[in-house]
């Protein structure tokens, strides 16, 4: 909120680099060829000249039109600094940086060469000479494509923008490039903004109409984000306390200005708190006071076993905080995670306590009983969209103690043969796993996904685009976290819709802690005297 600065805002142009449109000449056809571009992916548009000819051209969908514009330019002798492209189409605009894929997937394949001013859909902001922020039009509205940190953090708190969708995409993804006590900082400084040093009459009436609006926004930001990402407050203590002690000063600041805002704050806080306490205090009841149960299994129905494996695993995944997908890919810290942290324990616990109950039962017919019974726990895991534990099972079934076991896999009956014989091909890692992807995507919530598909995706993103830009790297590529964001949400959006099956307290307890055996070794020596009473 300090004082106006000299900024520029300067239209964006094609990069240097882009790759040359050869032009093949010819008066009735003239074809642009892009090169290292297959023909048949290469797009037809026809253009209209000033000189009212026509032409055809060819052109790589990804080239942009200001390219495409460059080379009819340069073919046709016409000065480029002085055309621009329309289309036919009412209501469309031709922005120079889009490429022509965008236009043609709008249905676009005719473009005329006017003498006008070009319209690019991309503006960078210029402060000092310092490129600060890049904006691109969508949907007639300007959207952040990358920002230095301090711009981020200044638009956030803009009294002009009102876009929950960027606050909450911010909120979702600034720890990429800044800690939560660095963020808390900045808003803070924002809300306690002074004048600059000997400040011009201007500055001064520019800070004191954009005060009070800028300290409001702050106030919305730390509302959205004790809301909806409380997960910062809820790992890190000291940055709950920092928090405790802002709203404590906004109380009486300026006669109480702010105090209905800071009530409210206290509310979410206290609210929020509870919610985070009472769910890690689950977690730690589970860990502390959790007795085994053997032998109960047995006892247990599949459909029972599925539904409440359901029940309890998607609890599990619902706690997850999206933030914590995003920890996983950028720090991998199991503090910064508590929740996935616990997800990823369950899976190991779920695929051991399936090769437990199997070793521990010396009878053949009873341990057949048993593998056909995770098995087709496993294969209706699937059909309720529980991939998790069918992905555990799977896991479990498959290590060497169990698969060892040749008579016992040998007796069972056909159905769970041919059911184990699926899910194998579901778990079939070929083709970056498409037999699990694509039953996935045709899948109904509610869902307890299988997490490492996703982590996958998101490392890709993460890899494959450039954390910051600009000439000194100093902006922030904030659309690849808009990406990631969006790829987390639509993670947590599974989470949505619940299982309504009814919950039954003995098997849920039993659940919380089955028999489990870790040691490969004792595992190993279990499946031994399995094979002696095969004999």
């Amino acid at each position: 909120m300090e004082g106006e600065s000299d900024t520029n805002i300067e239209v964006g142009t094609a990069p240097a680099d882009q790759p040359k449109t050869e032009v093949v000449a010819g008066d009735a056809s003239p074809i642009v060829a892009s090169p290292g571009v297959d023909e048949g992916k290469r797009v037809l548009l026809k253009v209209s000249l000033p000189d009212f000819q026509s032409t055809t051209i060819f052109i790589g969908p990804e080239q942009t039109m200001e390219t495409a514009l460059m080379h009819i330019c340069q073919k046709r002798q016409l000065d480029f600094e002085q055309y621009t492209l329309e289309v036919p189409k009412e209501g469309v605009i031709v922005e120079m940086d889009r490429t022509v894929a965008f236009y043609n997937q709008q249905g676009i394949g005719e473009v005329i060469v006017v003498q006008k001013e070009k319209t690019y859909s991309t503006m960078c902001v210029n402060e000092g000479g310092q490129d600060v922020m890049i904006l691109q039009a969508l949907s007639g509205k300007p959207q952040v494509m990358a920002a230095t940190p301090a711009k981020l953090i200044e638009r956030l708190t803009d009294q002009d923008e009102n876009d929950k969708t960027f606050m909450d995409t911010l909120l979702l993804t600034y720890r990429s490039f800044m800690t939560p006590v660095d963020f808390f900082d900045q808003l803070v400084a924002r809300f306690n903004s002074e004048l600059p040093p000997d400040p011009s009459p201007e500055d001064i009436e520019y800070f004191n109409r954009m005060k009070l609006p800028t300290q409001k926004r702050v106030i919305a930001t730390f509302k959205w984000w004790v809301q909806h990402h409380y997960h910062d407050f809820g790992v890190d203590s000291a940055v709950k306390a920092d928090l405790e002690d802002f709203v404590d000063q906004i109380t009486t600041y300026n006669g109480g200005e702010f105090a209905a805002d800071a009530s409210e704050l206290y509310g979410y806080i206290e609210s929020q708190a509870l919610a985070y306490e009472e769910m890690f205090h689950n977690y730690k009841n589970v860990e502390r006071k959790g007795k085994t149960i053997e032998g109960m299994v047995q006892e247990i129905s599949v459909d029972d076993l599925a539904q409440q494996i359901c029940l309890h695993d998607f609890k599990l995944f619902n706690n997850i905080h999206p933030i914590e997908y995003l920890n996983q890919i950028w720090n991998n810290s199991a503090e910064s995670s508590p929740s996935m942290k616990y997800f990823i324990e369950r899976f190991d616990k779920e695929s051991y306590w399936a090769a437990t109950e199997i070793v521990k039962e010396k009878d053949l017919k009873k341990r057949t009983a048993l593998l056909r019974k995770f098995i087709l726990t496993g294969k209706m895991c699937q059909e309720l969209n529980n991939f998790f534990t069918m992905f555990a099972i799977i896991a479990g079934l498959n290590i060497p103690p169990i698969q060892r076991l040749k008579k016992t896999w040998e007796a069972l009956p056909d159905k769970a043969k041919k059911s184990w014989a699926e899910l194998e091909k579901m778990a079939d890692p070929s083709r970056n796993m498409k037999n699990y992807r694509d039953t996935l995507l045709a899948a109904s919530p509610p869902i307890v996904p299988f997490l490492p598909i996703y982590l996958k995706d998101l490392t890709f993103m993460n890899d494959g685009n450039e954390s910051k830009i600009g000439t000194e790297r100093q902006m922030i590529n904030f659309d690849k976290l808009r990406m990631m964001g969006n790829r987390v949400k639509d993670i947590s959006a599974l989470a949505r819709i619940e299982y309504n099956f009814e919950p039954k307290p003995p098997i849920q307890n039993f659940l919380s802690k089955p028999p489990v055996e870790k040691s490969m070794a004792k595992l190993k020596e279990l499946s031994l005297e399995c094979e002696k009473s095969e004999k």
